[in-house]
């Protein structure tokens, strides 16, 4: 790694809460003793010896809990193409014994029903996008959040920021990092909804 323990923190951080909040308590408790342990790699009032067993630790134990993201992912989609081609069929099934109009009555209690499953691969969604730093995707999948939470309006603001021709490098970076701190807060939200 480059060593940047400033977002490295950052992104376990996310990880931490992410994890947490669909429903992966030992990805989120291995997210969070890494978190632990870059907050002490970047703290002014760390020894040496305390920086050099942190940077160890992370160093054994970062690619596991990214293995224990990976399968947590995995279970999220599978979950989701399960669910989701369920309820596919079922509106099939549906369609076959009723009428246009009853159609459009089932479709929207689908939409309902799907509402959980959609906030989940939302939510998988957006944490692909900050891991790759993908903030044209972020931005996308930010302005389908239908809330008035003011967190949010400065999370969108951000990614306009992230994402415009008209900003400059240092306005971008800044944007990013506001991003990369506050998403967290951002899928507390979701897991709220």
């Amino acid at each position: 790694t480059n060593k940047d323990w400033n977002n490295y923190t950052t992104f376990v951080h996310a990880l931490k809460s992410t994890s947490l909040s669909i429903g992966g308590e030992q990805t989120s408790e291995a997210a969070k003793q890494l978190e632990m342990y870059g907050k002490i790699l970047i703290a002014g009032t760390s020894s040496e010896l305390d920086k050099h067993e942190a940077e160890e630790y992370i160093n054994a134990h970062h690619n596991e809990t990214m293995s224990l993201y990976d399968e947590l992912v995995e279970e999220g989609r599978q979950y989701l193409g399960d669910s989701l081609s369920i309820k596919k069929q079922e509106s099939v099934t549906d369609e076959e014994h009723t009428d246009n109009e009853e159609q459009l009555t089932d479709n929207e209690n689908l939409n309902s029903d799907n509402s959980d499953d959609l906030d989940l691969e939302l939510m998988l969604n957006l944490q692909e996008a900050l891991e790759n730093e993908d903030w044209i995707t972020y931005s996308t999948l930010v302005q389908k959040i239908k809330s008035d939470n003011a967190a949010l309006k400065q999370i969108n603001m951000a990614c306009k920021m992230a994402t415009s021709d008209l900003t400059s490098k240092a306005e971008k970076e800044e944007a990013i990092n506001y991003i990369k701190e506050h998403h967290a807060d951002l899928m507390a939200t979701l897991a709220e909804d």
